[in-house]
Parts: structure tokens; sequence; C-alpha cells
């Protein structure tokens, strides 16, 4: 798990900009919806088009997107550093071997005429840079990049992970609605194909080997009023449904699973834009996951003493396993579940994080052990070598046996958690201020599963991003530097 709520980035001013001209039409997705809330298909044709002149990019630029204003990280555990710009638009996420991420500006482009409150101000980049510090690409967008979602099994398995690259979208926030925002795959710096210029807020919902699938999204939070459009790889256009507001999502196999407002959880089939299945309730980690056949929603409904249950969907069917409420006693809601096994068996190990402060596993429902944080949860439970790990609010990194529940050891991080990730060697944490009530400064620790430090850094400034992947820890600073860390 990395992180506990996704940040809703909308505007505030009115609409009625013209950028990003030249590709592709306004409002075809409109024009293709079905108007009575059932899938509108036209999977033979494509709405979206070459790049054009103006989405040249960047393919094999290797200086700084632009200049930081800050020195880059110093150390020991600071394994490499590459300057990618101010400010961050898109965080970071990893694809195969690579890190993609929306940051910097340039004046190459001009912004829409007559609105001078849209943000961001400046055209951005799209940069991969490799898990071993090789900047692969940047590519100079001609707005700024928004959100970002990897193209789901697309060559990535061949070789160098730019290949497969990104899905970006682009554009400004400017009211209730955005303005000139497109959908964009890129791959090695370079635009495949433009989608066509929407007025509206729009984000990448989920993404599989067939199929992205974007959202609208405006001021309010509903379960109508929304569309989810889906195309493929190529940039066909698939089709579109009504749809609520779509808060997270994830795509696995030919399914999409997504958080419609603040109540439920709906599985799609991409290939049609069918709903197969929905549940009054929302993952407790926002994000759904799907961990081997099984996807956990905390339920909507209350039980009597106040809480929220988990429940062990059957991520096929949609039909619940079982159900998990605490003791029964008090009022339980989770906030995050992982499986601890990776076998798909029915009587695997579950542990549970709830608002309590409290971890548990649990076994088909019922509790096999029970521990006390001292303070909520903010990271975690991860799991690796035989350990259970989370942070809580007190800043304290947790391990516990997974089998007995018998507390391995602690250790203070003293700041804040941003992200937690635990392999086979260890466990990584990266701990920052908010910037607003504490001024700047993060942390990174790693340690083997008996505790023994193996890296740490110190930073003096604040962060605009963080991961934790496969050992290592990832950060991006404020003054504009994308960082790794490790051994």
């Amino acid at each position: 798990m990395r992180s506990r709520r996704r940040f809703l980035a909308l505007a505030g001013a009115t609409l009625g900009a013209t950028a990003l001209a030249g590709c592709g039409s306004l409002g075809e997705d409109a024009e293709r919806a079905g108007g009575d809330g059932s899938a509108s298909t036209e999977s033979g044709s494509s709405d979206a088009q070459g790049p054009g002149p103006e989405y040249g990019g960047v393919a094999t630029d290797r200086g700084p997107a632009s200049s930081p204003p800050g020195e880059p990280p110093s150390g020991a555990a600071v394994a490499w550093s590459v300057p990618v710009g101010v400010p961050v638009t898109a965080r970071p996420v990893v694809v195969g071997d690579a890190v993609f991420l929306g940051a910097g500006e340039h004046a190459a482009r001009s912004r829409p005429d007559g609105d001078a409150e849209l943000r961001p101000r400046f055209p951005g980049y799209v940069h991969a840079v490799g898990l071993n510090g090789e900047r692969r690409s940047r590519y100079a967008a001609p707005a700024p990049v928004l959100d970002l979602s990897p193209v789901a099994g697309d060559d990535a398995t061949g070789g160098r992970s730019a290949r497969a690259g990104v899905y970006a979208v682009l554009g400004w926030y400017g009211g209730p609605g955005g303005v000139a925002h497109r959908l964009v795959r890129v791959v090695d710096g370079r635009p495949r194909w433009v989608g066509p210029e929407r007025g509206v807020n729009r984000f990448v919902a989920a993404s599989t080997r067939t199929a992205v699938v974007t959202g609208t999204r405006d001021e309010r939070v509903a379960l109508t009023g929304e569309r989810l459009t889906a195309r493929s790889p190529t940039g066909a256009w698939r089709w579109q449904v009504e749809s609520g507001d779509v808060l997270a999502g994830v795509g696995h196999g030919d399914r999409a699973y997504l958080a419609v407002g603040t109540r439920e959880t709906r599985c799609l089939d991409v290939a049609s834009g069918r709903t197969v299945w929905s549940f009054e309730g929302t993952p407790p980690t926002w994000t759904p996951r799907v961990q081997d056949d099984v996807l956990f929603v905390a339920r909507s409904r209350r039980t009597d003493v106040g809480g929220q249950p988990l429940v062990a969907l059957d991520a096929a069917t949609g039909a619940p396993r079982w159900t998990f409420a605490g003791s029964g006693e008090e009022s339980f809601t989770p906030v995050a579940a992982v499986r601890g096994d990776a076998g798909g068996t029915a009587d695997a190990v579950v542990f549970v994080a709830g608002t309590d402060g409290d971890l548990w596993a649990v076994v088909d429902g019922e509790t096999r052990w029970r521990r006390s944080l001292g303070g909520r949860v903010i990271d975690g439970p991860v799991l690796g070598g035989g350990r259970v790990y989370a942070t809580d609010t007190r800043g304290v990194l947790h391990a516990f046996d997974a089998r007995s529940g018998e507390r391995a050891w602690r250790r203070t991080l003293g700041l804040p958690s941003r992200a937690l990730d635990a392999t086979g060697d260890g466990v990584a944490a990266i701990a920052a201020t908010d910037g607003a009530t504490d001024g700047d400064g993060y942390r990174i620790r790693a340690y083997d599963h008996d505790g023994r430090q193996r890296f740490a850094h110190d930073g003096a400034e604040g962060l605009r991003g963080a991961l934790a992947h496969e050992g290592r820890a990832y950060v991006v600073t404020a003054g504009g530097h994308l960082a790794a860390f490790g051994d």
C-alpha cells in the first residue's frame, strides 16, 4: 500500500479555452455515448490520431528539464539522482525497470488564451528514468502532465520498459470541467497517438493489456453524472458508459475494478463496458487491489456498534466469501488488508489494520492473533521475510512475526510515513513532514528482517513524491530531483 487516500485535484474557474488544436475533434466521445446509461461501442474505429507537429516531444534529450533551485541529495545511501524540475504534476510510477513521472515546465508551448487562472501554469514533461539512474527519455508535452498510468503488459517483458510507456492525461484545471484535456500514449519519449480534446477533468481509471479506461470528475462526488471511456492500446475508441465519480481504480486481467463515489465498488468488463458486479462498500485503502482471486472492501452498511466490517469478495463474481468485524464488541473499520500467501488458497492468512490502531491476523473471517500498535496505522501492513510491517501515527515502524504475532522489533522514524515496502531482504520506509506545519525534512530508513539498519538518509527539504519498490526508496525532492536510495 502506497497511500491512504488519493488527492483529487479539482479546479475553480470557467471553461472556454481551445488549446492543443489540430489533433482530433472536440466532443466525439460525448456524441458516441448511448445516452441511456448503457455502453455505446464502436470497436472498429478510432478518433485518436497521429501526434501532429506540436506533440513531437524530445526522445533523446539528456539535459535538465528545468534548473532545479536546490542541490541534489548526497550521501552514502544515494544510489543516483536525476534532475526533473518542478513542479511535480503527476506522481512517480514504476513500469518494469523504469520510473515515470510528470514534472518540470517549459515555455515551448503557449497556454490557452483568455483564462489567467489556469493551472498548472506551464506545459511540462513526461520523464522516464531507469531504475539504474539512466535517463531513458523526456517528452516535452504541449500541456501540463496531470496523470500517468502504465501501459499494462505492453512490451514490458521483452526488454526495457520505456518501450511499454505510459498513458498520460494532458491539460489544465480551470473550473468544474477541465480545459483541453487529452489522453496520449507516450512511448520512448514520443506520443504514439493522441485522443480528442475534451472540456472535462479526465484521469486514467484503469489500464489492462487490451484497454485503457478514463473517467471524468467534477467538484462533487456522486454515483451518477460522469462517464467512463475505453480505448485500445492503439487508440481505437471502444465504448463509453454513464458512471459516478470514480475515485480510484485498477486493471486486472480483462476487468477494471473501480471505487465509485464513496459507497460502491464496481467491476467492469473492459471489452464491453458492462458492469459484471457491484458491491455497497469501498476498498479500505481506497484504491482497489486484487490479491490472487480476492478483493477486500469495507462494507458501507455499519454494524450495531458503528463499525464497517471487512468483506472478502470473490474478484470474478463479487460474491462475499467471509466477513470480519473485529471482536464484535468494539467499533471496527479496516484501513488495509493484505493476503499472506500467493497461492489463492481459501484458508489464507489475511493481515488487517483497523482504525483503532490494532493489527489482526485473520483466517476465513476468524481471528488468529491481534496486536496493538499504540497509534493509528499510516502505511502497511506489508509482508516480507516472515514479518508483518506497519507504521503508525507516532512515526514508529513495527515488525511482527507473521505466524505468531509476536513483536520482532520496532524503530522510531520520527516523522509521518509516506511509503513502505518489504522484500525478501528487508523493509524500506520513507517518512517526511508535510511542509506546512512542521517545516521541510524527510528520512529514509531500511532494515533487514532482524532489525539491523541497512541504509539511512536524512534530507532537509520537502518531498513532492515518494515510493518504495523492491527494497529501494525513491523520492522527488522539492528542489526538483528524482533520487534513489539503497545499500
